[in-house]
């Protein structure tokens, strides 16, 4: 792969990847001078983009194509463990003043949002990245866990990463983000990196958050006693360590109940901030026996809450001033307006009654007598009699008619029998 020499020196020199294993997976992507009919880029992160009748892109899909051919940055994909081929998913981290690197307008939200730092695939389940490494390296974590390498391995399409599946006495580093992995894989650490620390597990449903599990190229490592280190970021903030210390536990958990052993190694404080793995080797830093004195993940959950330690007053959410109150607020009243919209869908989803009863009249009808006991649903048109039917069948409330109780609909008590009004769903 092709990488330009400003990104070789971030992989290699600011976090400790040896270059061969750069040169395996990371290639680097250019802008595209003057207007070209494709792009590589574009290709890469909207495998399925959107189109119009004719064939074309729609508007927002020329707008991403344009981004995408005046943006430059690296790519980082690495092998397919269902497959063992070359991966066609990965990540791109764009350069900096470039379009996909600022900030951007979220129509849904209606406000201007910071642009991820890392950017993957749009429309397309996450995966991990698990990087290529050479045979020499290969060797060298084969005598660190003294698993020797057979000539049928050596000559799998998987190589490597097969090799780690048959042999699950093989420890696995979990950590978060592709440099990182490279940096333990180049130290003779078998590193699987997670693209967020959230992202090793999946939902059945995301709007309820209901039946968690591993996403499928991590249960596939994840098998029956197979040693898993977590090694996520030490982040100064405490807001960030909570979010941190959940993730490691809802996490861990799953690869428990999968059978691993799992351990949670923790990273010292720093005094310039947010402390990695690359950071912490490059700054010279041993990273054995932090490995090596790994807490069992139960024992990490019971004593290592971020919460009940080095608390001040109001350190986690200071309000104490008028502009932090009013972005608190407005923050709040944006995720209740996002959650708002995916219950809305979720409940549309959800709603797959089949109709007792399907009318094709100018006006709806109901039976002439409702047996107690039983809910009935009228669906039916604005100006269809949903409203005569409901009051010549039940005894009509008293209402303040002023308060356009028919006009909107609502929840109504009856002798007998509550009266549900909904227009439009």
């Amino acid at each position: 792969m092709n990488i330009n020499q400003t990104h070789l020196a971030e992989w290699v020199i600011k976090s400790a990847v040896l270059q061969e294993i750069v040169n395996l997976n990371v290639q680097s992507i250019n802008k595209v001078e003057g207007y070209s009919p494709s792009s590589l880029l574009f290709g890469l992160l909207y495998p399925n983009p959107k189109r119009i009748n004719s064939g074309r892109l729609d508007a927002s899909g020329v707008r991403q194509f344009d981004n995408c051919l005046e943006t430059s940055g690296w790519w980082v994909n690495g092998i397919d463990p269902f497959t063992w081929e070359v991966m066609e998913w990965g990540r791109f981290k764009p350069d900096p003043d470039t379009p996909l690197s600022k900030a951007y307008f979220n129509h849904k939200l209606g406000k201007e949002e910071k642009a991820p730092k890392y950017r993957s695939p749009a429309g397309v389940a996450s995966r991990l990245v698990l990087l290529q490494i050479f045979d020499r390296l290969w060797e060298k974590i084969s005598d660190r866990y003294n698993v020797p390498i057979s000539a049928e391995e050596k000559q799998h399409p998987g190589g490597f990463w097969h090799w780690v599946w048959t042999h699950p006495e093989i420890p696995i580093v979990l950590v978060e983000g592709e440099k990182k992995a490279g940096c333990l894989l180049s130290l003779g650490y078998v590193a699987i990196p997670l693209p967020g620390i959230w992202m090793g597990r999946r939902w059945d449903d995301n709007v309820i958050k209901i039946n968690d599990h591993l996403i499928p190229d991590l249960a596939l490592f994840a098998q029956e006693k197979r040693p898993i280190t977590i090694v996520f970021d030490n982040d100064p903030k405490l807001k960030t360590k909570v979010q941190v210390y959940k993730a490691t536990i809802a996490t861990a958990k799953l690869l428990s109940q999968s059978g691993c052993k799992v351990s949670v190694a923790m990273l010292p404080d720093v005094e310039n901030g947010k402390n990695a793995v690359d950071d912490f080797v490059v700054a010279g830093g041993d990273i054995d026996p932090i490995i090596e004195n790994a807490l069992d993940w139960e024992d990490y959950r019971e004593n290592c809450k971020p919460w009940t330690y080095r608390l001040r007053p109001r350190q986690w959410r200071d309000a104490s001033t008028p502009d932090i109150e009013k972005a608190e607020a407005e923050r709040l009243a944006q995720w209740l307006i996002q959650r708002q919209t995916q219950l809305k869908t979720w409940w549309r989803n959800q709603r797959k009654y089949t109709p007792t009863i399907i009318q094709n009249n100018l006006h709806a009808a109901l039976p002439e007598t409702i047996p107690d006991g039983v809910i009935v649903a009228l669906k039916s048109g604005l100006g269809t009699g949903k409203t005569y039917q409901l009051s010549r069948l039940f005894k009509k409330p008293v209402v303040d008619h002023k308060l356009g109780i028919y006009f909107e609909g609502g929840q109504y008590y009856f002798e007998g029998a509550i009266v549900l009004g909904a227009r439009n769903g």
